[in-house]
């Protein structure tokens, strides 16, 4: 897909016009801090094209119009997400201030970044923008799948004044700055995608439950091993069902390392490669991280849900809002979404989560 595509409106939203106050707004959001999973970003084939300068943005002149693309149409693929659902809801704002249509297209997290490349690697420019987190522009980045936004920010023909970089949190908006040499920080001048919202990792955990079985929230990990497992032995007695200790993701999809199991392992001090002599060396296989691991896949496979290994954050948080499992420690946003016409409304409580040795709080966030 063309940046200049004469049938589409390309550009992100985001860096094309459209204020990040009002972007936020229209996705149902007050601010950066309430948001969550996903981002807007740019789906032009213009990776490559940003690294050597050479932006389509600089073509753009004249006064900045809401209206100046009206009669196109935008088309979106998007994760099925709460994020989603709050800019349909939305969708109509929108139009009506631009002139522009949007067509949605939405698929179930499990399938969706299988669906976004193979359109990537198709080039067939099906869509004009997608959702993705921070991990992908290290995989859609370098092939020159993403756009630099950064020239269509500073062109202010092309985007409204009230547009404020420093109205983000700034590691925020660094998640999406690189300069695609591996090893090299965050960071740059050059910005692969905006955050729509971002979400940190904790325990979500039942008060109930935990109030009657004289339990509290772990402060290490061997701590979280030893509740969950009270919680799985004791819940039927306690007169809570058949309730396990804890929910985690467990399907083989890479969804599943980012939340809990990876906001561990960094509190624990592991790291997943060391950069030596300009290679990157993997690091997951080292004693201490196998050991990390061997003990968390016991303690899910002890103190979790039977069929765990193909459970994915809609059955891990679902299992939570159910009743079924008294902790849950994934994205902060999946389990606040069970705080509501769930058999655990109104008994849910929240815990940074264990520490890791001298206290590190961690936390692998998704943006």
């Amino acid at each position: 897909m063309s940046a200049m595509d004469d049938n589409h409106f390309i550009t992100s939203t985001a860096g094309r016009g459209l204020s990040r106050r009002r972007l936020l707004r229209i996705a149902g959001t007050a601010t950066a801090a309430a948001a969550s999973v996903p981002l807007l970003q740019a789906c032009g084939f213009g990776g490559q094209a940003g690294t050597s300068g050479d932006s389509a943005a600089n073509a753009v002149s004249g006064s900045f119009d809401w209206q100046k693309h009206k009669g196109k149409t935008v088309r979106l693929l998007m994760n099925k997400h709460p994020y989603t659902d709050a800019l349909k809801a939305h969708r109509t704002e929108f139009e009506e201030k631009t002139g522009i249509t949007l067509a949605i297209d939405e698929f179930p997290e499990s399938n969706y970044f299988d669906k976004l490349t193979l359109e990537l690697r198709s080039q067939q420019g099906n869509y004009d923008a997608f959702m993705l987190g921070a991990y992908m522009v290290w995989q859609y980045g370098p092939p020159g799948y993403l756009e630099d936004l950064q020239p269509w920010i500073d062109n202010s023909a092309a985007t409204h004044a009230e547009f404020q970089p420093d109205d983000f949190f700034p590691n925020l908006l660094e998640a999406g700055q690189w300069n695609f040499e591996n090893g090299a920080p965050l960071g740059g001048d050059r910005q692969w995608m905006l955050p729509w919202g971002f979400e940190t990792n904790t325990v979500c955990y039942r008060k109930d439950v935990f109030d009657k079985l004289g339990l509290r929230p772990a402060e290490t990990f061997d701590e979280l091993i030893e509740t969950a497992s009270a919680v799985t032995k004791k819940s039927s007695s306690a007169g809570f069902g058949d309730m396990y200790g804890i929910a985690v993701r467990g399907s083989k999809e890479w969804a599943t390392i980012h939340p809990g199991f990876m906001t561990m392992y960094s509190r624990m001090g592991l790291t997943d490669f060391e950069l030596a002599d300009g290679k990157l060396i993997p690091k997951m296989n080292s004693p201490e991280a196998v050991e990390f691991t061997d003990k968390w896949a016991k303690m899910v496979a002890d103190s979790g849900p039977a069929g765990w290994t193909s459970y994915t954050r809609y059955q891990a948080s679902s299992d939570l809002g159910a009743g079924n499992a008294a902790m849950l420690f994934d994205a902060d946003i999946a389990a606040y979404f069970q705080n509501e016409d769930t058999p655990a409304a109104g008994k849910l409580a929240w815990h940074p989560g264990p520490k890791g040795p001298g206290g590190s709080l961690d936390t692998n966030m998704w943006i």
